[in-house]
């Protein structure tokens, strides 16, 4: 009977130790599978924050290309509000100097005696 009760502890003793290692071999595949998951969503976010930071990309070249644009139609503008003052001095230059000499043709006009011409003397 002690033979029996040796061989049943051994028994028992082998059997607890075999639990014990299939109970941290379960553990260990339960914390793989979490760190798998874990990795993998890790990568949908790496996938994703990749994906983002190529937009942002194209976004900022584009709006370096838009920035030029703007640029060079703010330098454009310029040139043609500076180039629609100088016309608008040179035809209020112009103007005047046309009133001007209009005003002395005017009175060198008064100023001319009259002559009798063959048209005056027709009735």
């Amino acid at each position: 009977m002690q033979k029996l009760n040796a061989r049943l502890e051994q028994e028992n003793a082998s059997l607890k130790k075999k639990l014990e290692d299939v109970w941290r071999r379960m553990e260990q595949e339960a914390e793989e599978t979490r760190l798998i998951t874990r990795l993998e969503e890790t990568r949908k976010n790496q996938e994703e924050i990749d994906r983002m930071m190529y937009k942002i990309t194209k976004l900022e070249a584009e709006l370096r290309d838009k920035d030029e644009t703007v640029s060079v139609l703010e330098a454009n503008l310029r040139s043609l509000h500076t180039q629609s003052a100088q016309a608008i001095s040179h035809q209020q230059s112009l103007q005047e100097n046309t009133h001007k000499k209009q005003k002395q043709a005017n009175a060198d006009l008064d100023e001319t005696p009259y002559i009798n011409t063959a048209y005056d003397m027709i009735p």
